[in-house]
């Protein structure tokens, strides 16, 4: 890890980097949260963040730990809200922030890009369901890394400020969560070393 770290911030050209994030809960995520933890106290790194984590991992992190992840980077779309945990992140006072609301895998990505309830709504606004998608995350309070490499995407994902969905439109797109992910699940994670989670 401090030889990635030390690489990274040779290519950005800084000493330091604002936030950090752990990419994903693997069997060795104490360990690897750890040696962060050791470049987050000498101060090259502001803050630090996971990505992926579920209720259990971040109860993991708090018990070994008194450096609370100030980021939790997880699936959010509207048909996986994954709204329990977004609601045990801000109790522990972590800030959320949305991956894969739109782009996923593609059979998936399509399926949500074209549902009947988001069409409409977007057609209503004159945006693109991707835009829409974007709106209510931000509406939410989630931070999101919508990615794309087309500058008229770029843009357009961008444009989020300009409009405001209404309250029964947030909530026709709340109503469409089936707990279906369309990236990846890291409740597969949880069998790594469960008795150690579980004491």
């Amino acid at each position: 890890i401090r030889k990635a770290f030390d690489a990274q911030c040779k290519s950005l050209q800084t000493d330091y980097i604002d936030l950090y994030l752990l990419h994903w809960p693997f069997y060795n995520f104490i360990e690897m949260w750890e040696e962060i933890e050791k470049i987050y106290r000498e101060g090259r790194i502001r803050a630090i963040g996971v990505s992926g984590f579920t209720k259990l991992h971040l109860e993991e992190l708090k018990r070994i730990s008194d450096v609370i992840p100030a980021l939790n980077q997880i699936e959010i779309s509207p048909y996986n809200t994954n709204a329990d945990l977004v609601t045990d992140s801000k109790k522990m006072g972590i800030q959320v922030e949305a991956y894969t609301t739109f782009n996923g895998k593609p059979e998936a990505s399509q399926t949500l890009l074209n549902d009947e309830c988001l069409v409409k709504i977007a057609q209503r606004h004159n945006k693109s369901v991707a835009n829409i998608i974007c709106k209510w995350a931000v509406q939410h309070g989630y931070s999101i890394v919508p990615r794309t490499n087309d500058f008229n995407h770029l843009k357009e994902n961008i444009d989020v400020f300009s409009y405001t969905l209404d309250e029964n439109e947030m909530n026709d797109i709340d109503s469409l969560n089936r707990g279906i992910s369309i990236w990846g699940d890291p409740r597969k994670y949880l069998n790594f070393k469960q008795q150690r989670i579980i004491k």
